[in-house]
Order: structure tokens, then C-alpha cells, then sequence
């Protein structure tokens, strides 16, 4: 199995989506959203994500889950048509609020650059 790091950062998707998501993960236990993969050639089905929040702001994991289906052509949300896969998110939290895993942690495991803010 094979895990993926994918990203969020609010300038590029609108942090009112995530606060639906946390609804929703609240209400039936998990959360399922199409999420851009960029090595969608390499995703498979079961394979683990972990979803980290860059940009302005507390950064760390804030989801994590398992891709559902193969990935495909679709909407990004921001205009944009991507390589989307589909993702149930079972542990799913609002990165403005708190993470599951902090930036100290993350960063002892990836280098800076990838939990840098730009």
C-alpha cells in the first residue's frame, strides 16, 4: 500500500468547504470529497493520504484517509479541471481550530520546504 501527502491551503480552496467537511465527518464519522492527487498514475484504491494544511497559519496534518476509487478527470473548485481522487476522510478536523499532527512533528519527518508557506 502506498501513502500519499496531498495539500490544502485556503487561498487556493475556500475554507468554508472544509467547515462542511468537519459537519459532515462529525455527523456520519467520515467524510468523502474528491481531492486533487498530482501522482494520480501511482494511486490505487485503499491507498493512504494524509492532509496537510500549507499557506498562512498553523500548518500540519489536519485529515487523514484512504483513497475509495480510481482517480479521474474533474473539478477542482477553483476552476480549474485536475486529476481528482476520491477520498473518505475517517479522521478529518478543522485546521483552523486545532491538527491532528503539528507542524514540529511533520516537519521532523518531511523536509521544511514541503510544510513551507507560500
Amino acid at each position: 500500500m502506498t501513502a500519499f501527502l496531498l495539500t490544502w491551503k485556503e487561498s487556493g480552496w475556500p475554507h468554508e468547504n472544509i467547515a462542511r467537511m468537519v459537519r459532515q465527518r462529525e455527523e456520519q464519522g467520515y467524510v468523502e470529497e474528491p481531492w486533487r492527487i498530482a501522482a494520480h498514475s501511482m494511486a490505487r484504491p485503499g491507498d493512504r493520504v494524509w492532509l496537510l494544511r500549507q499557506g498562512r497559519g498553523q500548518k500540519g496534518i489536519f485529515g487523514a484517509g484512504h483513497i475509495t476509487g480510481v482517480p479521474a478527470l474533474g473539478d477542482a473548485g477553483n476552476g480549474k479541471i485536475q486529476m481528482m481522487g476520491p477520498i473518505r476522510f475517517e479522521a478529518f478536523v478543522d485546521p483552523k481550530q486545532r491538527l491532528l499532527i503539528g507542524e514540529d512533528a511533520v516537519s521532523s519527518v518531511f523536509s521544511r520546504g514541503v510544510v513551507r508557506s507560500y
